[in-house]
């Protein structure tokens, strides 16, 4: 069976959303495809008995541009976004915006408005004379007179190499790091920032998330350890085992008030496409030609979730 759309979107994180929601002004039918289990991308959450982490995107911070394309309108339209200070070893106090009750539902009151196909892995894509075919995993296939790709540079180079060869170029330039995150469930409370940062000096720890930084009263805590990027490339491949009881071994040398005994819950997530270290070129264009294929994402303007929401407004404007 096959399903025609006038806009395909491949990804469902905060740009492939984006888009599809600026895209709805134009487009009678706009589809989002995303082969994860849950919308929001990098922008991630996730529950492991009565524990809630936000392993990806920890919160919200305001972009270096400046190019008013109606986020802070989308942003204020949330009641659950509120702002916070962070700590860094800097000694520095930085405003960012959290939303509650986790990261992943930034977008919950929008998901209603957007037509999203999850679980829907993209296999090929095959330029037709005046559409594309898009072949999934799931046997759906999918015919659109245009496509945006939202997913990672290296997963956006493979999916258009035969149908836009001419983008890889600049694609490719595009760069991430890799990132290892621990999440860890005491049953105590711990006082303490909402973000810590520290020098990556022996143990490899970057930073702490404590997830707890709206109720003291609680009982347990829920932590996210951020391993470097330099530590997390070197070590990708160990098993989780192995990366938790390291991690589990500085932190108790490292932080006097962490007791291992203390641990109820552990868990290990490995991002293979994490922070953006190098961005799309300035001189990249990033619709084809004919404007029926567009690219966009946090790699195509820059790292923050604000960067990747205009990401997502623009290329649907150079796309039509």
């Amino acid at each position: 069976m096959i399903q025609e759309v006038d806009l395909l979107i491949i990804g469902s994180g905060i740009s492939g959303l984006s888009a599809a929601l600026e895209a709805k002004k134009y487009f009678k039918n706009v589809l989002i495809i995303d082969k994860g289990y849950h919308s929001g991308g990098r922008i991630c959450s996730k529950k492991i008995n009565s524990f809630c982490f936000n392993h990806g995107a920890p919160y919200i911070n305001k972009s270096s541009k400046r190019l008013n394309l109606g986020f802070s309108n989308f942003i204020n339209k949330i009641d659950r976004v509120v702002p916070f200070k962070v700590s860094s070893y800097k000694k520095t106090n930085n405003s960012v915006l959290l939303v509650n009750p986790n990261m992943r539902s930034l977008f919950n009151e929008h998901l209603n408005k957007i037509n999203i196909n999850q679980k829907t892995k993209v296999l090929h894509i095959k330029k037709q004379v005046n559409y594309y075919q898009i072949k999934c995993d799931n046997n759906r296939i999918y015919k659109s007179k245009k496509i945006i790709v939202t997913a990672p540079a290296p997963q956006t180079a493979d999916l258009i190499k035969d149908v836009s060869p001419a983008m890889l170029k600049y694609i490719n330039r595009a760069n991430f790091s890799q990132c290892i995150t621990v999440l860890l469930g005491f049953n105590q409370s711990f006082d303490l920032p909402l973000n810590s940062y520290f020098y990556d000096e022996t143990g490899g720890i970057c930073s702490l998330l404590n997830e707890n930084h709206n109720n003291k009263y609680l009982k347990n805590s829920s932590l996210v350890i951020r391993m470097s990027d330099k530590w997390s490339q070197f070590h990708f491949n160990k098993t989780n085992d192995e990366i938790i009881n390291h991690c589990l071994s500085t932190i108790s040398k490292k932080f006097n008030i962490f007791k291992i005994n203390n641990i109820v819950s552990t868990y290990c997530h490995k991002w293979r496409y994490s922070q953006v270290t190098k961005k799309l070129p300035a001189n990249a264009s990033i619709v084809n030609k004919e404007k029926n294929l567009g690219i966009a994402g946090d790699w195509t303007l820059g790292p923050t979730i604000e960067d990747a929401y205009n990401s997502g407004k623009i290329v649907v404007q150079k796309i039509l």
